[in-house]
């Protein structure tokens, strides 16, 4: 959404959105960014370990997620999966 764009847009949630998920082998995600796929499907791009641990060191990879939009235009993941493919 274009409203991503806007610094005036966000405000803080009160609880994080992107946060560690074992199950998905997702730990101390961070530093993200936001991209639309070619079918106009936003994408948020970060970086995160796979396991628990592991420090913030060259094992950390980047992830994608995807991002939808509630009725209020408020940025939110689905369940994060270990892969996602971006049409």
């Amino acid at each position: 959404s274009e409203m991503c764009i806007r610094d005036r847009s966000w405000t803080k949630a009160p609880e994080p959105i992107l946060k560690t998920t074992p199950p998905a082998g997702v730990y101390a995600p961070g530093h993200n960014g936001f991209f639309t796929g070619k079918d106009g499907s936003t994408w948020m791009v970060y970086h995160a370990n796979t396991a628990a641990e592991m420090g913030c060191t060259g094992k950390r990879a980047p992830h994608i997620q995807r991002v939808t939009f509630d009725a209020r235009g408020v940025p939110t993941l689905p369940k994060l999966e270990r892969e996602a493919v971006v049409p």
